[in-house]
């Protein structure tokens, strides 16, 4: 979980200084950062839904909505936002800020409360229930999670 959560920041600081680069009209100095993070919360994505979800506890709220479940859905939505991000990176003609900005921006709020959540109510339960495993499955699983978030 602590693996996790620095992978939360380190994705998070490379995507602010996308965002304040197209917020500079700097469009050419956010292309490379915004190909490392989408890279980046592909792999986290990957971890956190083939790695994690299918082993560990799947807790629900006081609404009786799974916190997982919510987790699974706001990634295809945080990968739903990226892609159209990345589309305006696409082209072949450098599109203006005007035209990214918003969209960034929406991923931005998008990725803090997703994360907030994640870290609140779901990354609580899966360290106690990690903590619990017997310490072979342990390194398993941390080793798995650490060799994907590698590349």
């Amino acid at each position: 979980v602590d693996l996790l959560t620095r992978d939360h920041r380190r994705l998070d600081e490379t995507f602010a200084v996308a965002l304040r680069r197209v917020n500079a009209g700097d469009l050419a100095g956010a292309r490379p950062l915004v190909a490392r993070f989408a890279q980046g919360i592909r792999r986290h994505v990957e971890v956190e839904n083939e790695v994690l979800a299918p082993v560990l506890p799947h807790p629900a709220g006081a609404d009786g909505v799974g916190h997982v479940e919510i987790m699974l859905r706001e990634h295809d939505e945080i990968l739903r936002q990226l892609a159209e991000v990345e589309a305006l990176f696409a082209d072949g003609e450098a599109p203006e800020a005007w035209e990214v900005e918003p969209f960034v921006a929406i991923l931005s709020g998008t990725l803090a409360k997703h994360e907030y959540r994640e870290e609140a109510n779901l990354f609580p339960v899966w360290e106690a229930a990690i903590a619990r495993l017997p310490e072979g499955d342990r390194v398993a699983l941390e080793a798995s999670a650490a060799e994907r978030l590698a590349g």
